[in-house]
């Protein structure tokens, strides 16, 4: 980084230079003196100027946490990724692209914070789909997940920029939703949870392995539900309640009888 910093400041002071240059002979032409631009100096400055362009172009650094997809202007996306460090490429043919290599969260629910957000969270995610029961629930999830830095330049001709939007959130929903599908509410917020989360994460690892993803964890957050059946649940607990309540009075009530009629 601070050869390529190096370079282009000295590209920068060559150029300043020839334009300087010029000026001056041309100052000294309107003070009717005689100075020509001698062709000699203007091919020194401007070999220096265009190579040092030349070589601060052809030096990229790669940092830590990222990988570089290179983009050959007459040979298309290069095979072999950049890893961190110093390399050179072809000046003026040859691009550089930088994808992040660091861990990615990719969170769905009904109130993401200001940091979700902006790992690409909308404002209301959660992903609301039918049981087999045909009763609505909505699954909160984070999805943890990095760009495989051996697979980045088939990120790059496939996605670019837009993964999240295009393969992430996608395959995330469509993967629950299935599952959501195929499964009971009991099954969703009971014991089941467990299992039909690990079959989730493993769908989602072989979907996003093809396409030069690697999944860390997946974890379902919460699950929702519509108003109506979270009322109904309410009362159906506090009916519970009350019934062992009552049953806790009878058992008292026939203690009490017993203690009783063992007096009399």
């Amino acid at each position: 980084m601070v050869i390529a910093t190096i370079l282009s400041g000295l590209a920068t002071l060559f150029w300043l230079s020839l334009v300087a240059y010029v000026v001056w002979v041309l100052v000294e032409r309107s003070r009717r003196r005689e100075q020509k631009i001698r062709i000699s100096v203007i091919a020194v400055i401007l070999s220096g100027a265009l190579l040092s362009s030349a070589l601060a172009s052809s030096i990229v650094v790669i940092d830590a946490g990222e990988v570089g997809v290179v983009f050959n202007a007459f040979i298309g996306t290069k095979s072999t990724p950049l890893y961190p460090g110093m390399h050179l490429i072809i000046p003026y043919v040859e691009t550089v692209y930088r994808y992040p290599t660091q861990e990615q969260v990719y969170t769905m629910t009904q109130t993401p914070s200001a940091e979700q957000i902006a790992y690409g969270a909308m404002q209301d995610d959660t992903l609301w789909s039918p049981t087999r029961e045909g009763l609505q629930v909505g699954i909160d999830s984070s999805t943890r997940y990095a760009i495989d830095p051996r697979q980045a330049p088939h990120v790059h001709n496939s996605f670019r920029n837009t993964y999240v939007e295009v393969l992430i959130r996608p395959t995330i929903r469509s993967i629950v939703r299935h599952y959501v599908s195929q499964n009971t509410v009991t099954d969703i917020y009971g014991p089941k949870r467990r299992e039909i989360q690990i079959a989730i994460e493993n769908d989602i690892r072989e979907r996003f392995e093809q396409e030069g993803f690697l999944l860390l964890s997946f974890d379902i957050r919460n699950v929702n539900f519509t108003p109506d059946y979270a009322q109904s649940i309410e009362q159906k607990q506090i009916a519970q309640q009350q019934a062992e309540q009552m049953q806790y009075v009878l058992q008292r009530e026939q203690q009490e009888a017993e203690r009783k009629r063992v007096e009399a």
